[in-house]
């Protein structure tokens, strides 16, 4: 009975890490990716707030590499998510006085820690899932997949929590109306550049935004409390429970070489290219600039619908059309998204189109963000640890090469580009599946060619 209330006990301290650890960064992005959002419209002078995010991808792709799984081993999983929610912390808090230099910085400091803070968060909960599976008599892999879910599940609420924050703030802010007399959308008229030149860009009021990171960097620093106190360490078993992390940079780049990954470069490209298109370069110039900055809540909020819904949808898509029907119709809504925004002229009249448009991105980055692991499994069922690097690193490459050219070229001109990278990459993801299809086919054969080869010689021993 005694050891029976030991494992009750101990089961419970598994179950509330699980939900510290989940509810700790759910409130730790809720404060950076609601002034991510934003960094295109509140700091566009000198374009400072889409290079900044550019330095934060691109510090990140090297962190991930060549810094994060030896600090973890270092420092254990807990130790590690803490000390780098500091430097998220940090990034959150400059934002009230964005000067660039700070910025930056604050940026370089946020790239560095990412990576072993995602490394960490996968660990941590990896380990949970293990030590649960082993005092409850399950299976491993389902309760790893459970408890994955899990801190997804509370992970998606962020985008709504971030919107409904700063809706509020910008509610009571006079400032933050539409702008009826500057030329909007992808014709990159300097009109809203020259208007963007004042404090705070013009927006919002400098008070409003000491209230808007005040209050973000708090539910930052609310996330490490809850990491410090309601979290159990597992950093005993780290070094042996981490061994599996893809740690060689040899077979990294090897795979590069692969075929089949060079098909998928574009597309792995392609994906946070366009995630990055909406938080740099739409939201600046289809909702902020014609409606001003207190509807921008509003249109996270609906794309926020619309990604969870195909997110969740994903899953059973797959099952019911297959990967071909699923992927192309997803980036047939994308390029939907592309050819809209370079033609349409938003204004206050037609506000609606400002929801309609980014729903139809929600639908795609749903859709491919929640299949994309499953798929490089299927493609790399022999190397799925090293695949899922890879295109890890191409998709970070993606975003930083969109932040760059945010600050070089016209948006006009840049979604010429994407349009561009999005035909490359839906030729070379349709080879593939095809690719995959054939090889899948041949297998099959193979396996009802052994199954008989094996029933005729049971047959014939009967005989």
């Amino acid at each position: 009975m005694e050891a029976h209330n030991s494992q009750t006990l101990t089961s419970k301290k598994i179950r509330m890490s699980l939900a510290g650890i989940s509810v700790a960064m759910f409130l730790l992005f809720t404060a950076y990716e609601g002034l991510e959002i934003l960094q295109s419209s509140l700091n566009s002078e000198g374009n400072i707030g889409v290079l900044s995010l550019s330095v934060v991808y691109g510090t990140f792709l090297v962190s991930s590499l060549l810094i994060a799984q030896p600090l973890v081993n270092a420092l254990g999983s807990k130790v590690t998510i803490a000390v780098c929610q500091w430097g998220y912390i940090a990034w959150v808090a400059a934002n009230a006085f964005p000067e660039p230099i700070l910025l930056l910085v604050s940026s370089l400091v946020v790239g560095i820690v990412a990576g072993p803070l995602w490394i960490a968060i996968r660990c941590y909960i990896s380990l949970l899932a293990k030590d649960y599976a082993i005092l409850k008599s399950k299976d491993v892999h389902t309760t790893s997949a459970k408890f994955f879910g899990f801190s997804t599940a509370v992970s998606v609420l962020r985008l709504f929590c971030s919107s409904a924050i700063s809706l509020l703030i910008f509610q009571s802010d006079d400032s933050s109306d539409s702008n009826p007399n500057v030329t909007c959308g992808a014709s990159c008229t300097p009109d809203w550049e020259r208007m963007s030149n004042s404090s705070s860009n013009g927006l919002i009021t400098d008070t409003t935004l000491y209230i808007l990171v005040g209050v973000y960097t708090g539910v930052a620093m609310l996330s490490f409390l809850i990491i410090l106190l309601c979290t159990r360490s597992v950093d005993d078993k780290i070094k042996s429970s981490c061994a599996d992390l893809p740690s060689s940079l040899i077979a990294i780049f090897k795979h590069t070489l692969n075929k089949e990954q060079l098909l998928l470069i574009p597309f792995t490209l392609a994906i946070e290219w366009m995630k990055s298109i909406f938080k740099s370069d739409y939201v600046k110039w289809f909702v902020v600039c014609p409606l001003g900055i207190k509807w921008l809540p509003y249109v996270t909020a609906v794309y926020a619908v619309f990604e969870i819904t195909s997110s969740m949808s994903s899953g059973w898509l797959i099952q019911r059309f297959g990967w071909r029907v699923t992927f192309n119709t997803a980036m047939v809504l994308e390029i939907g998204f592309l050819c809209v925004s370079l033609v349409w002229v938003p204004s206050v009249d037609e506000w609606w189109l400002s929801f309609l448009v980014p729903s139809m991105h929600g639908l795609y980055t749903g859709t491919v963000n929640s299949l994309i692991p499953a798929f490089v499994g299927a493609v790399f069922p022999n190397k799925l640890s090293v695949a899922l690097v890879q295109q890890q690193m191409w998709m970070t490459l993606g975003a930083v090469l969109s932040f760059v050219t945010s600050a070089l070229m016209c948006f006009a001109v840049k979604l010429y580009v994407t349009i561009a990278l999005f035909s490359v990459s839906f030729v070379g993801l349709n080879i593939e599946l095809v690719v995959m299809r054939r090889r899948q086919e041949k297998e099959r054969k193979g396996d009802i060619l052994l199954q008989d080869q094996t029933n005729a010689e049971k047959n014939s021993e009967n005989t």
